[in-house]
């Protein structure tokens, strides 16, 4: 959906969309759980701040 289209669509249409993309970036979050814990033991000892997000 392109910003054009979301900004001639009602409030509605709008807060579907942004509830669609939020379940599907928890998805992405709960498929990666492993992955993230694997970059987080890699970077356990590095001197500077790491945050995967």
């Amino acid at each position: 959906m392109t910003k054009a289209t979301l900004n001639t669509q009602n409030p509605q249409i709008k807060r579907n969309y942004i509830i669609e993309v939020l379940e599907q970036l928890s998805v992405e979050y709960q498929n990666t759980k492993q992955e993230r814990k694997e970059l987080a033991a890699l970077y356990l000892n590095f001197e500077e701040e790491f945050t995967i997000l």
